[in-house]
């Protein structure tokens, strides 16, 4: 067999592959009735050893997909990839050749140098881990029964799942279609479903899909492990009380003046004195020890149990309840104490009156102060408590009984998916930093256990320090590259130069018809033609109407860069700062300007960036959400708080926030790093400021 150059795909043809008895040392391999040299092998692929080579043949063996018009590709990170036929028809469309022009890191390849990777090749390593940990779980487990239908299913949506980037990836959804249409609250994994349905329907995909017997079932399987939405159903019917509701500190103890009221409140005051109405949901009533009366109303407690509370304190000092058991009877509030059970800050004007059972659209997960937005049957859109609602099962590709497929590619239940394990090798290795997750660890130890809120994937007990890595590379990333205060600049300055550019910018879409920027993310013809190129699109052109968006271009290329003047960390000890907005501290900002000042500067002029570092899951332990087993039982899952014990090298906080404030024009740098000063002593915070 002649030697190959190397090239980055590379066709294998369908010769079947027998790795059985594989000797230590081997001088050939059968495939087929043929016998091929191992040099010849290792020299086509350009393997190191004899070792790589075993390796390929029994990954390929493993994987089933010695099939005609299977395709070696040779990854950065994961070395030589073997990709199933039909992904590479999927592969060899426009619409995921687009990804080869949308650099992975946006903007960040203008602060590392080395950030030049894109998302095609992400796309692809995403692939192949899904399929990784697909057979893994497959090989171990035999009563899962997961099919050679399922991983194909679970390989397309890995490569798929990245389909709707936009220019400069997460900017475009995230900062951009904000500015331009903020009625859209989509995200660009919603995009990905669009773009592949077009690509399906574009190049006459179904066909080869039907040929390795996938159907519209396994189609909407695929779609939904890259996008659904998620539904919630309504606990009880709620009705905001705007300007009574108390806002409460996760543990801090309450007084009950009144009990239960018809709408499910509370009258409580709290430790500072403070009265109001809480939900019940809000908190709990636990009995402090336990207790047996010698009357025939009391009620006999158990230390720690919690109860119900059916009516307030009476004039003797005793509260009507029932316990777990459903009994009821008085008991003396010395005996109980209520305890918040989170920080909750009452949304007034925000919060959705719900009727109970109905059922709700998640529109964005639960944020940092335990809401969910959603939009009820009536289209009407709202915050509610996530104490208010209870999920139920949103899927139809599979049943609950395979609901852990669904955490391969995209996990919605703990962030632990292929999808981070690929950007985590593939963004340390181009920006020069250490990575210290291990999933081939990972993959040896992932399980599925089964339990009432479905199936999930599980790991051992030991392997917490491993998880914690993983969370801190991504705390890591967010905080050296993705959220560098130069790379959030960039993209202010990128955002502005897009956001003038929109209404002239225009891209042909469905019968011909031109699409703005804003408007393309409607027509997947027109997004189709979106990618980073659009930057110099704007920069060749010579028309009047791209001054402004050409203009800061040229600032970019010749390092003529926003000024960002300082920053100050919020705390969470004060709720109220620790989620101030972006637009009211410019607008905080800016009054504490001079009158003549004001004459010189705009508040647009001063940009402010709040960059939220954390774990995945805002201020929560992402590894609270995690089951684990242990090697004496297999099947039994162990909760975090039986590992963890008092281990000191654990952490604790999740989250941090800090607070950035950049001017557009060096000149007036000054006045707003004196005002920016100011604004943060009368928050009581302290200021870090550059350039003095």
């Amino acid at each position: 067999m002649p030697k190959r150059r190397r090239t980055e795909e590379t066709d294998n043809g369908s010769d079947d592959v027998s790795t059985e008895n594989v000797p230590s040392s081997p001088k050939s391999i059968h495939i087929g009735n043929q016998v091929e040299r191992w040099t010849e092998l290792k020299e086509e692929l350009e393997l190191e050893n004899e070792t790589e080579v075993a390796e390929f043949l029994l990954d390929r063996a493993d994987s089933g997909q010695h099939l005609q018009g299977t395709k070696v590709f040779n990854d950065s990170v994961h070395g030589h990839i073997e990709m199933h036929p039909l992904l590479v028809s999927i592969i060899d469309t426009p619409e995921f050749q687009r990804l080869r022009f949308i650099k992975q890191m946006g903007m960040c390849y203008f602060v590392y140098p080395g950030a030049s990777h894109n998302r095609f090749e992400h796309s692809l390593g995403v692939s192949y881990l899904a399929g990784k940990l697909a057979r893994s779980l497959q090989s171990k487990q035999k009563s899962l029964k997961i099919t050679k239908e399922d991983i194909l299913c679970v390989e397309i949506a890995g490569l798929c799942h990245d389909l709707g980037h936009g220019p400069f990836s997460h900017l475009f959804d995230e900062a951009f279609l904000p500015k331009v249409r903020p009625d859209y609250i989509g995200k660009h994994e919603k995009l990905s479903v669009d773009m592949f349905e077009h690509m399906l329907k574009k190049n006459n995909l179904g066909e080869q899909f039907k040929k390795y017997n996938l159907e519209e079932e396994d189609i909407l399987f695929i779609k939904e492990q890259i996008f659904v939405e998620k539904k919630v159903k309504a606990l009880r019917t709620y009705t905001p009380r705007e300007g009574t509701e108390l806002p409460i500190i996760k543990d801090e103890l309450l007084t009950i003046l009144k009990g239960e009221n018809q709408e499910g409140f509370l009258e409580v005051v709290d430790e500072r004195g403070k009265k109001g109405m809480v939900s019940k949901e809000m908190v709990e009533v636990k009995a402090l020890r336990t207790y047996t009366p010698r009357e025939g109303t009391e009620l006999p407690i158990i230390k720690d149990e919690l109860l119900t509370i059916l009516k307030g304190e009476n004039q003797e000092g005793f509260l009507e309840v029932v316990d777990e058991r459903g009994k009821k009877g008085m008991v003396s509030k010395e005996m109980v104490e209520v305890k918040a059970l989170r920080t909750y800050t009452p949304r007034e004007g925000t919060e959705l009156p719900i009727i109970k059972d109905e059922l709700l659209t998640i529109l964005k997960g639960e944020n940092q102060e335990g809401f969910l937005e959603v939009v009820d049957e009536r289209k009407k859109k709202g915050m509610v408590s996530k104490e208010m609602v209870e999920e139920i099962w949103s899927y139809k590709g599979r049943g609950k009984d395979k609901s852990y497929l669904y955490e391969i590619v995209a996990n919605k239940r703990n962030g632990i998916d292929v999808d981070k394990w690929d950007y985590f090798a593939r963004d340390s290795m181009h920006l020069g930093i250490q990575n210290n997750f291990d999933w081939k660890r990972y993959l040896r130890f992932a399980r599925v256990l089964h339990g009432p809120d479905g199936s999930q994937i599980c790991t051992r007990d030991k392997e917490i320090f491993n998880l914690y890595d993983m969370f801190h590379s991504r705390y890591s990333l967010h905080l050296r590259a993705c959220n560098h205060r130069v790379n959030k600049i960039l993209e202010a300055m990128i955002v502005e130069a897009l956001k003038e550019a929109n209404d002239y910018l225009l891209f042909p879409g469905k019968d011909g018809k031109k699409k703005k920027m804003s408007e393309s993310i409607d027509d997947m013809e027109a997004y189709s033609k979106l990618n980073d190129h659009i930057m110099w699109k704007i920069l060749c052109t010579t028309k009047d109407k791209f001054k402004k968006s050409r203009d800061l271009i040229n600032r970019i290329l010749t390092r003529d860069l926003f000024v960002c003047v300082g920053q100050t960390q919020l705390k969470k000890k004060d709720s109220q700062l620790f989620y101030i907005k972006d637009e009211d501290t410019e607008k905080g900002i800016f009054e504490k300007l001079s009158e003549e000042t004001k004459k010189t500067i705009k508040q647009s002029d001063i940009i402010v960036h709040i960059a939220k570092f954390n774990y995945g899951m805002g201020e929560k332990d992402p590894v609270e959400h995690v089951k684990f087993y242990s090697k004496c039982d297999l099947n039994k899952s162990v909760r975090i708080s039986e590992i963890r014990q008092d281990s000191m090298a654990l952490p604790r906080e999740f989250s941090e926030r800090f607070l950035r404030v950049c001017v557009k024009q060096r000149d007036t740098e000054v006045w707003v790093r004196e005002a920016f000063q100011k604004w943060c002593k009368g928050k009581e915070l302290t200021a870090k400021v550059w350039g003095e």
